[in-house]
């Protein structure tokens, strides 16, 4: 990075990736998650040799007390066939991978646009789309409501770095919800499940 890029890097929605590409906040959250730690996050960098982010957490002398662990529940595994539409090409592999190996079927678009051709295509029933709201062509509210028409019961998780809650206000009431970015995979995973437990 150059001096300006590197300045800038941990600044929220700050990106070198162009318009509709990536979000900003992927650095922006590492530091917020250091920060509240009590630590530091730096970087270092070079133009057209490397960069090095450094984190430095405090110690303490403090003897933590051993706890008896707690079981955590298994989530259930999902058998559902699930639509993501993202353009992020990073986010939308690892929306992929986790909802994979959930035990879903997973159909897959790079853009609104391509996620109406898949599911015009597709011969059977599509339970649930993943769709970000900001994409290129056609926007995750404008898909979800498309393919709603067709399929009322059309399962509905939008997600946004930039957009709020009230892109789902027009969806079929019931069958929605929406997941800000950045979000860690069983944030993900359960708000799928929640969905396609919905009667």
């Amino acid at each position: 990075m150059d001096e300006e890029t590197r300045a800038h890097c941990f600044d929220p929605f700050f990106t070198t990736k162009g318009p509709f590409k990536g979000t900003g906040l992927g650095l922006a959250a590492a530091r917020r998650l250091v920060e509240g730690s009590g630590g530091v996050i730096r970087c270092q960098s070079k133009l057209g040799i490397g960069t090095t982010f450094e984190i430095i957490f405090p110690t303490t002398d403090e003897v933590v007390p051993e706890t008896t662990s707690v079981p955590v529940a298994e989530r259930p595994r999902g058998s559902a066939t699930v639509l993501v539409a993202e353009d992020d090409d990073g986010l939308r592999q690892l929306i992929v991978r986790v909802l994979s190996r959930n035990g879903y079927q997973v159909l897959v678009a790079e853009s609104g646009e391509r996620a109406l051709e898949i599911a015009g295509a597709y011969d059977s029933t599509i339970d649930l789309l993943v769709s970000d709201v900001v994409m290129l062509d056609v926007d995750g509210a404008e898909l979800a409501a498309t393919l709603q028409r067709t399929n009322p019961a059309l399962r509905v998780l939008m997600t946004s770095g930039t957009a709020d809650a009230s892109v789902i206000s027009h969806l079929t009431p019931g069958t929605s919800a929406f997941l800000a970015k950045p979000y860690r995979p069983s944030a993900l995973i359960d708000q799928v499940h929640e969905l396609l437990s919905r009667r």
